[in-house]
């Protein structure tokens, strides 16, 4: 991410988890210039909000996580944070008492990973466009080619993308943390 970009993110981020989670706060064993937030709703059970930024695409996605270890559970690949009875796929199991996932698997597919886009990524929308080739979508979107824009434009759409990933944060990821505190034997308070 472009640094200038990356600057604002971080400062919108920090205002919106101000704003509409106080709770969590600053993790102050980040490293590597990480934007990572932190709750401990019990002795022994931490909880993890990471905003991931990529290092060569104008975008970032949101990992959450949980540990009786006091650390972020970076030893451990992303999991599956829910089941999809459907497609016969389990939540993942926590390894050693942590848990991490990407917090898109509460609403997409396994296989898919998604980004919050602040410049539209025109390499993921060919490859896409590839995939509907073969395996046509069943709604029917076509969706146009991404346009170029201007670097005011990709500020203008940080704060509205922060605010749908804090959103998201609210409706799956807090429900999903108040599960695994009870699981902990504690009672999930703000």
């Amino acid at each position: 991410m472009r640094k200038e970009l990356g600057k604002l993110l971080d400062a919108t981020i920090r205002e919106a988890m101000r704003r509409e989670m106080p709770y969590f706060e600053p993790w102050k064993d980040a490293t590597g210039g990480r934007t990572m937030y932190q709750f401990q709703p019990a002795p022994g059970l931490r909880l993890f909000i990471y905003f991931q930024k990529d290092p060569k695409r104008d975008e970032f996605t949101v990992e959450i996580g949980w540990s009786e270890h006091d650390r972020w559970p970076a030893d451990y690949m992303p999991g599956m944070p829910r089941d999809i009875s459907e497609l016969r796929v389990s939540r993942s199991p926590p390894e050693n008492g942590e848990f991490r996932a990407r917090l898109s698997k509460f609403w997409e597919l396994p296989h898919k990973d998604s980004w919050w886009e602040i410049v539209p990524n025109h390499a993921r929308w060919e490859s896409q466009r590839a995939l509907r080739q073969i395996q046509p979508d069943s709604t029917g979107d076509n969706p146009e080619p991404p346009r170029e824009i201007t670097l005011d434009q990709a500020r203008a759409r940080i704060s509205p993308l922060v605010d749908d990933a804090i959103a998201k944060l609210k409706q799956f990821a807090v429900p999903f943390f108040e599960e695994v505190t009870l699981q902990h034997g504690a009672v999930w308070r703000t």
